[in-house]
Order: C-alpha cells, then sequence, then structure tokens
C-alpha cells in the first residue's frame, strides 16, 4: 500500500501541475528565441531552441546542467523517441564525468553524485498511480537534490509548480525545445547559460 506523504514540505512543493503556455508566439532560430509573457500576473519565460541532431540536444542538456543547483527540478516532456533520455543523459555527463549512463526505464530512478548535489534521473512512465512516486524517494529528491523526470505527467497534481520545463516536439526533421520557468531567479540563470541568438 502506497502511504501519501504528509510532510509540509512536500504538501507546499507538490500541489499543482505547472502551466506555462500564455498564448504568445516564441522567436525560433537554430540557436535560441526568446519571449517572455504574463499569465494571470505570472510572469513566463520561454526559450525555444531547434535541434538538428543528437548532438544538438546533448548540448543543450549539457548548457542546462551548468545552470542546476540543489533544489532544480526539470521536468522533461516528449512523446517516445523525441530525445528526452538524451538530454538527460548528457545532462549527468557533464556534472559526473561518466560515460555510462543507463536509462532508469526499468528501475524507474537512478542516483548520480555530482560536486554539489546528487541527480536523480526519473523515468515515470511505468508508473501506475501517481502516489508511488512516494515510494521511489521523491520527497527528498525535490528537497536536497536535482531532479530530472522524464514523464512528468504521470505525477499528476504533484508535480512542484516552480519546475524549470523543457519540452520536445519533432519539427520535420528536427526537434524544436522549448525550455520554460516561471521563476525570476531561474529565468537569470537560465539566460547565463543559454545566451543569445
Amino acid at each position: 500500500i502506497v502511504k501519501k506523504a504528509k510532510s509540509t514540505y512536500l504538501m507546499r512543493m507538490l500541489h499543482a501541475t505547472i502551466a506555462m503556455d500564455c498564448g504568445a508566439e516564441d522567436s525560433i532560430c537554430h540557436g535560441i528565441g526568446a519571449n517572455i509573457c504574463n499569465s494571470k500576473g505570472n510572469k513566463t519565460m520561454k526559450r525555444t531552441l531547434i535541434s538538428k541532431s543528437e548532438s544538438d540536444t546533448s548540448e543543450i542538456g549539457k548548457k542546462l546542467a551548468r545552470m542546476a543547483q540543489k533544489g532544480d527540478c526539470f521536468a522533461l516532456y516528449g512523446t517516445l523517441g523525441m530525445g528526452k533520455s538524451v538530454l538527460a543523459r548528457a545532462f549527468i555527463q557533464e556534472l559526473c564525468g561518466l560515460q555510462d549512463v543507463p536509462s532508469p526505464t526499468f528501475t524507474l530512478v537512478q542516483l548520480y553524485d555530482a560536486t554539489d548535489f546528487t541527480i536523480y534521473h526519473f523515468d515515470l512512465y511505468r508508473l501506475k498511480s501517481p502516489e508511488e512516486i512516494f515510494e521511489l524517494g521523491m520527497e527528498e529528491a525535490l528537497y536536497d537534490g536535482v531532479c530530472l523526470i522524464e514523464w512528468p505527467e504521470k505525477m499528476g497534481g504533484y508535480l512542484p509548480k516552480n519546475v524549470i520545463k523543457v519540452s520536445i516536439s519533432g519539427k520535420q526533421d528536427n526537434r524544436e525545445i522549448e525550455i520554460s520557468t516561471a521563476s525570476e531567479e531561474k529565468l537569470n540563470r537560465l539566460q547565463k547559460v543559454l545566451g543569445s541568438c
């Protein structure tokens, strides 16, 4: 039987699925397009990148790794084969110096020790109910580590509101990677690592 976590921290952190779309169009280029908009009083920042290869996707993962701080949560959206695992693997390799980074498809979570924090790589594709996240150590991961979550929609309403959302979709032979955050502090860190178009 899965027990629901009752701590004050978790109830504060895991209460709503992030809603980032404000309906404005982004500027798109091979480098980076930027858009900052307001939705119901919440400033949302989006950057859209076009990946033309797996190597491009890996480079984006490395850039995101360079902005990561303890407590960050990266929610990776995209259908099968879009490149979520490629991006996550590059993120982990950048911070841990590892060559072999297995996908947590069957274990659901893999832990990696970086210099300043532990990286928790979740693959929730096989999750049967959102409450199962508590058996995977999600509370500790969100509080004390950096999370990479593939298939975050499986968390339902438990997904933190302050995540960095990374959405990957197909665009002809390329991949469109949209990165969005509603946090001013995360926005500033993101700007520094992504630069300008």
